[in-house]
């Protein structure tokens, strides 16, 4: 492995452990929190193939002085031949905290592998450079969307399952580049389909999509209740994760044609379980829409049915970004 360059990548990682490599000293960090886990589960895992009676000690920056961990470092285990020690949080550290490291990072202790874990790299060029040469320093941010295919299927032979293109663009399209989500689903999908070897399109419907819908209609619900803040939140989120900004109007929409005509059924003189059945609302949800239909206005609803109109229109033709575009929206209703 080349170590002319500025930090390593995870395939370096695995390469290097596949070689059978074990350096003293690791500094993982980046955005991608199931990347950054998954390369400390590695490491922690050659460690143990190595030494299977090796201890095993767990640091946070946010709690543990260097003083602390330095000593159990260089302290050389009474009942085991080496010793595995991880500091998690590891971004927390300033640098007068760093210059506390710099001796042992000269010299580590041969039985004591030391592992930290960061959001960032903030270390100073000295004790950066004492890593780098003396360890390992490798950098796990979001795979680009050319390689999340490759890391999906990974992550599902882990599983012990093959995956079908047409799953791993399902899985895409709920969970975006958040490997930490997609690992999650697919483990529940791979649960799911526990006698069969490959995971389909229509497992990962099953399992997954209800837990999409959900959350488009927990944006609904808020938006009904007017519930600025929560609307906005689970908005972004929506967006984020890929979902088509005319499907998240759609059902806005309904959901405003829907209050709209029990409010002029209520008016009417209707007995509330009419809603149920004209509307084909459930009935352990008819309080929560009395609720809603309590806070808005038949006037009100017209003007929303107008800017449902436009923001259609924005959508379709606009050069604005469709999630600031939507947010209008959602901001307009919960006023």
């Amino acid at each position: 492995m080349k170590k002319d360059k500025e930090w390593s990548d995870p395939e370096d990682l695995e390469r290097s452990l596949a070689q059978g490599k074990l350096y003293p000293l690791y500094y993982l960090f980046g955005n991608d929190q199931y990347l950054l886990e998954r390369g400390g589960r590695q490491i922690k895992a050659k460690v143990l193939t190595s030494s299977p009676d090796s201890t095993v000690t767990n640091y946070s920056a946010s709690e543990a002085i260097p003083a602390d961990i330095l000593n159990d470092a260089r302290t050389i285990p009474f009942f085991s031949s080496s010793q595995f020690i991880i500091v998690k949080e590891a971004h927390l550290f300033k640098t007068v905290h760093w210059k506390e490291f710099l001796s042992y990072l000269k010299s580590p202790v041969a039985s004591t592998t030391l592992l930290f874990l960061g959001e960032k790299m903030e270390l100073g060029k000295e004790s950066y450079d004492l890593l780098k040469n003396r360890g390992m320093v490798v950098r796990f941010n979001h795979p680009f969307e050319s390689q999340l295919p490759q890391w999906i299927r990974k992550i599902a032979r882990e599983c012990e399952k093959d995956i079908t293109p047409e799953a791993i663009s399902l899985l895409r399209e709920v969970a975006g580049n958040d490997l930490l989500r997609i690992a999650s689903e697919l483990g529940k999908v791979s649960i799911y389909c526990e006698k069969k070897g490959v995971i389909d399109a229509e497992a990962v419907e099953e399992v997954v999509a209800e837990a999409r819908m959900e959350t488009i209609f927990t944006l609904i619900d808020c938006i009904g209740k007017k519930e600025r803040d929560k609307s906005l939140k689970m908005l972004w989120r929506l967006i984020d994760s890929g979902k088509p900004p005319l499907l998240i109007l759609s059902l806005i929409s309904r959901q405003i044609r829907l209050i709209a005509r029990g409010k002029e059924m209520m008016q009417e003189g209707k007995d509330p379980y009419d809603l149920v059945k004209n509307l084909k609302i459930q009935k352990f949800k008819l309080d929560d829409f009395q609720d809603q239909l309590s806070r808005f206005s038949l006037s009100e609803c017209k003007n929303i049915f107008t800017a449902l109109a436009l923001t259609d229109l924005a959508l379709k033709s606009s050069r604005l970004p469709k999630g600031i575009i939507l947010e209008r929206l959602v901001l307009e209703i919960c006023s």
